[in-house]
C-alpha cells in the first residue's frame, strides 16, 4: 500500500553571492572643439552608478556607468568641467544556475588618476569596487497533509516577510529651465548636479506608479564672467513592471540619478536666458509579501514504523526597513588663501556596516568639496571626508543578517557666517532594508514500512502520566505511541507545551 501525500510549494531563500567584485575604468580622452586648453587640473572625481543588476543564466549581470568629472583651470584663469560618461558591464559567475532572486549592488571608487598629457588631451584611471549580495529563489515541493498508515503529523505555522523579485526602470526627465528675474544671461555651465526623491508611490496588478521631486543645482558663468548659480524643482513619475506585483504586496521605492546633463540654449536676441536639462533616473522597486506556511516538521505511525525526511529549509524575510535621514551641519573655517566661496557640494564615497548590542551601525564616508577662488581670483578645489554615523536599532542576529540598501545625499547647500567661515549643510538619506535569512525544518517526504507493523502490548485504555513543565504533547503522544489531538481533547488542553506539571491521562491505541 502507498501512502498518499498532499505537498505544497515553499519559496526556498539562499545566499548564493556576498562579495566584492573589482572593475578598471580606463579613459583616453580627447577634448572636444568646444573644451578650452587644459592649464592645470583640479580635481577628478568618478561616480560609479549602476543601471541593472540582474540573474541570468548561473552568472549575475552588473551594468552601470562611471560618471567621471574633471575640473580643471583654462588660460583664462576659469574654471571648466569635462564630463563623461563610461560604460562597463560585470560578469559574475555562480557556483549553481539560478533563475530567480534579488540582487543589490553598492558600489564605490577606490582610487582615481588622472594627467593632462597636453593641453587636449586626458589620461584616466581608476578602480571600482561593487558590493554584491544576491538571494536567490527556488520553488520546492514538502510535505502538507496526509491521513493514511496511522499517519500523525506536526504542524509548525511559519510567517515569513519574505522578499519578492526585485524591479528597476530608468526613465529620462528633459526640462527647459528659465533664468529667473534678476539673473543674468548664461555664457558657459560649469556644473550640473541633480538629486531625485520619492514622495509617493503605489502598487497595482504587475506595476509600482512612483511620484516624486527632482532637485536641480546649476552653476554656471554670466556674460559678465561671474559665477552664478540656479536651484529648482521638477516633479517627476515613474511606472516600474514587476511580474506578480499587487495591490496588497509591501513594497519600498528610491530614486537614483544616474546621469545629468545641462545645456544653454541660444536666443535670437542673444540673451540667453534658457538652459535645457536631461536628467537619467533609476527608480528602484524592493517588493515583499507576507508568506504564511503551515509546515510539518515531524511525523510518527501509530501502525506502522516509519521514517520522516526532514530537511533545514532557508528563508529570507524582511527584518526591518530603513529609510533613516541625517542633517549634517558643520562650521568651518576657510583657509587663508581663500577670499571668495565658488561652490560647495557632498557626495557619499563609502558605507560600512557592522552589528553590535541589537544595532545596526552604518558609518557613511562623505566627502565635502569647496570650490574657491584667491586674491587674484585663481580657482582652487579643497576637500575633505566626514563620517557620519547611522544607529538602527535591531532584532536580528549579526550572524544571520544583513544591509542591503545605500546612502544618498538629498541636498546640499552652504552659507558663509563670516569673513572666514563657511557652514555646510547636508540632508543625508540611508534606505535599504535589514534581512535575515534562518533555516526553518521542513518535512520533504514520509516512508512507511507497511511490512513492519508496530507490536504494542495491550494496556488499560487510559495511561496516567505526570508531565512536567515544558513537556509537549506532541512528544508524549510519540512516546505512546498514540494520537496527540486525543491527549489534547482527553484533558482539555489548549497548547501543545505544558506550562505547569500536572497529571495527564492518556489514550492508548
Amino acid at each position: 500500500m502507498e501512502l498518499s501525500i498532499n505537498r505544497q510549494s515553499v519559496t526556498i531563500n539562499e545566499i548564493i553571492f556576498n562579495g566584492c567584485a573589482e572593475q578598471s575604468i580606463e579613459s583616453d580622452v580627447l577634448l572636444a572643439d568646444y573644451c578650452p586648453d587644459i592649464v592645470r587640473i583640479l580635481k577628478c572625481s568618478v561616480q560609479p552608478k549602476i543601471e541593472s543588476a540582474q540573474l541570468n543564466a548561473g552568472r549575475i549581470i552588473i551594468d552601470g556607468s562611471a560618471q567621471v568629472k574633471v575640473f580643471y583651470c583654462t588660460q583664462e584663469n576659469k574654471v571648466f568641467c569635462y564630463r563623461s560618461s563610461v560604460p562597463f558591464q560585470k560578469n559574475i559567475e555562480l557556483k549553481h544556475s539560478c533563475e530567480d532572486g534579488i540582487v543589490h549592488v553598492m558600489p564605490k571608487t577606490d582610487y582615481v588618476n588622472c594627467r593632462a598629457v597636453s593641453s587636449r588631451r586626458l589620461e584616466i584611471k581608476g578602480a571600482l569596487s561593487l558590493s554584491v549580495k544576491a538571494l536567490g529563489s527556488t520553488a520546492e515541493e514538502f510535505v502538507a497533509d496526509s491521513h493514511e498508515m496511522g499517519i500523525q503529523l506536526k504542524k509548525t505555522p511559519y510567517r515569513v516577510n519574505q522578499p519578492m523579485k526585485t524591479g528597476s526602470g530608468v526613465f529620462i526627465v528633459q526640462e527647459t529651465l528659465e533664468l529667473g528675474y534678476g539673473k543674468p544671461s548664461a555664457a558657459e555651465i560649469l556644473d550640473c548636479r541633480a538629486e531625485a526623491q520619492v514622495s509617493d508611490f503605489k502598487p497595482i496588478a504587475n506595476k509600482v506608479i512612483t511620484k516624486g521631486e527632482l532637485q536641480l543645482q546649476l552653476s554656471y558663468y554670466c556674460t559678465e564672467g561671474k559665477l552664478q548659480f540656479l536651484e529648482h524643482s521638477i516633479p517627476v513619475s515613474s511606472i516600474c513592471d514587476i511580474e506578480k506585483m499587487s495591490e496588497d504586496t509591501s513594497c519600498s521605492a528610491v530614486y537614483q540619478v544616474v546621469e545629468c546633463s545641462a545645456e544653454i540654449q541660444p536666443s535670437p536676441d542673444g540673451e540667453s536666458r534658457r538652459v535645457s536639462v536631461e536628467c537619467k533616473i533609476r527608480c528602484d522597486i524592493a517588493a515583499h509579501k507576507m508568506q504564511e506556511y503551515l509546515a510539518v516538521t515531524d511525523c510518527f505511525s501509530t501502525l506502522y514504523e516509519s521514517r520522516a525526511d526532514l530537511k533545514a529549509v532557508s528563508l529570507a524575510a524582511l527584518e526591518k526597513r530603513i529609510e533613516q535621514r541625517h542633517l549634517y551641519r558643520e562650521t568651518i573655517t576657510l583657509p587663508e588663501k581663500v577670499t571668495a566661496v565658488g561652490d560647495v557640494w557632498c557626495t557619499v564615497e563609502d558605507i560600512a556596516t557592522e552589528w553590535k548590542d541589537e544595532k545596526m551601525l552604518s558609518a557613511v564616508k562623505m566627502n565635502i568639496c569647496l570650490l574657491s577662488f584667491d586674491e587674484s581670483g585663481s580657482p582652487e578645489l579643497y576637500e575633505r571626508t566626514e563620517d557620519i554615523g547611522f544607529e538602527i536599532p535591531t532584532e536580528a542576529a549579526a550572524a544571520g543578517a544583513m544591509f542591503m540598501g545605500n546612502a544618498y545625499t538629498v541636498s546640499a547647500s552652504y552659507g558663509i557666517t563670516s569673513s572666514d567661515r563657511l557652514e555646510i549643510r547636508c540632508d543625508l538619506l540611508l534606505h535599504g532594508g535589514i534581512y535575515t535569512v534562518q533555516a526553518y525544518p521542513m518535512l520533504k517526504n514520509i516512508e512507511v514500512d507497511a511490512e513492519n507493523p508496530k507490536h504494542t502490548r495491550k494496556r488499560s485504555p487510559l495511561t496516567i502520566y505526570y508531565a512536567d513543565k515544558g513537556e509537549s504533547v506532541w512528544n508524549i503522544a510519540r512516546r505512546y505511541n498514540t494520537v496527540p489531538d486525543s491527549i489534547m481533547e482527553e484533558n482539555n488542553l489548549q497548547q501543545d507545551i505544558m506550562t505547569a506539571r500536572r497529571m495527564l491521562l492518556i489514550p492508548t491505541m
